[in-house]
C-alpha cells in the first residue's frame, strides 16, 4: 500500500538511523518497519522540497483532519476537528527545515476506524494521533504538554505502540 523503502534506507534503519534526519530511532524489535494496513479512503501523499509542502487529510469516518505543513522554517503536523469550522487541537514539531536535504515524500494515513492518523516521511512514521484517547506522539517529543489543553496531557514522547494501530 505504500512505496517500499530503498535497501539503503532499511540498512540505515537497522543501524538505528532515521533516513530523514540521520537521527537514532527505535523500531522496538522490528528489523525494518512493519507493513502498515490503513484505509485508502483518506490516504494523501505529496512529494516536494523542504520549505514548500502542505498535505491535508480528512478522516473518512470521523470529523477529524490532520495537516502537515512545512512553511520554510519548520515542519509541523497539526491535528484538527472539522465540525463546521476547522478547530486546531494540537500541533507536533516534526523537523527544522534546515536539517532536511533533498526531496521529501509526505504521506498521511488513517486507521480503518478513522480515529487514528499517522504522518510518514520518506516511508518512516514520524508522528501519530489517536483521537479516541486525545493523545498524539512524535519522534521529536516537542512541544511539551500544554496544561491549558485537554489534548496530549502526558506530552508527545514517541512510542512504537503507534505502529500497532496500523498492522
Amino acid at each position: 500500500m505504500r512505496e517500499e523503502l530503498t535497501e539503503a534506507d532499511i540498512q540505515r534503519m537497522q543501524m538505528g538511523l532515521c533516513p530523514l534526519l540521520g537521527e537514532e530511532i527505535s523500531l522496538d524489535g522490528y528489523e525494518s518497519p512493519p507493513e502498515l494496513i490503513f484505509s485508502m479512503d483518506s490516504y494523501q501523499c505529496e512529494e516536494g522540497s523542504p520549505g514548500d509542502i502542505m498535505v491535508i487529510s480528512h478522516s473518512h469516518a470521523s470529523c477529524y483532519t490532520t495537516i502537515f505543513e512545512d512553511e520554510g522554517e519548520t515542519g509541523y503536523f497539526s491535528l484538527c476537528e472539522n465540525d463546521k469550522e476547522l478547530e486546531y487541537l494540537d500541533a507536533l514539531h516534526i523537523y527544522d527545515t534546515d536539517q532536511v536535504q533533498g526531496l521529501v515524500k509526505v504521506e498521511i494515513i488513517w486507521s480503518e476506524d478513522g480515529f487514528k492518523s499517522a504522518l510518514l516521511i520518506n516511508g518512516i512514521m514520524h508522528a501519530a494521533v489517536n483521537y479516541e484517547i486525545m493523545q498524539s506522539y512524535c519522534r521529536t517529543g516537542f512541544p511539551p504538554a500544554d496544561s491549558r489543553s485537554p489534548f496530549s496531557v502526558d506530552g508527545h514522547s514517541w512510542t512504537d505502540e503507534c505502529y500497532t494501530w496500523f498492522v
